[in-house]
């Protein structure tokens, strides 16, 4: 069983989502989804927290909280699981 604590999608403006998944299938559903080529889109009741966060001017800029992601997988670069240390 996969232990995700976060999931970071970082995208083509140079952004990343911050997603603290409430649960593996979360993980499992963003994981199939980028490696499927399909878009991905997360409600805040998959999620403990949504937080989208970029480089702009060399400066990191954060954006409150967000409610929602839907993102087009054209638009994403990679993905990027964190696993809980056991």
């Amino acid at each position: 069983m996969e232990n995700i604590k976060q999931i970071n999608i970082y995208l083509v403006d140079g952004s990343r989502y911050v997603v603290i998944p409430s649960d593996d299938n979360l993980a499992k559903y963003v994981k199939g989804n980028f490696y499927g080529g399909f878009n991905i889109g997360i409600s805040k009741n998959e999620a403990k927290s949504i937080i989208h966060k970029w480089v702009f001017g060399g400066r990191r800029q954060l954006s409150p909280q967000v409610a929602d992601v839907g993102i087009t997988a054209s638009n994403i670069i990679s993905i990027e699981l964190l696993e809980h240390e056991e």
